[in-house]
């Protein structure tokens, strides 16, 4: 029974870590705010963006959209837990 956790006894294993091997984008927000489709979104919810200063505010939405662009699944995950408890 000691051999049930080797995975290489039978010949086969398995991986269950998925690894990404895509590249992470390093998309700043003021490059966001420029693309084609963001300006679309804001054409329609003008009021999805507020600009104070150096500071920018988007709404939920465009802050899923971002997130989702950056491809980091620990900040999407986290963005949508606080979220659900506000």
């Amino acid at each position: 029974m000691g051999a049930q956790s080797k995975g290489h006894l039978f010949g086969c294993c398995s991986v269950h870590r998925i690894r990404s091997n895509a590249p992470k984008a390093d998309l700043t927000p003021d490059q966001f705010l420029a693309l084609k489709e963001t300006q679309d979104y804001l054409k329609e919810h003008p009021e999805a963006v507020s600009e104070d200063g150096d500071d920018i505010f988007a709404s939920e939405a465009l802050c899923r959209r971002y997130i989702h662009l950056l491809g980091n699944k620990k900040l999407k995950k986290a963005f949508r837990k606080a979220m659900e408890n506000k």
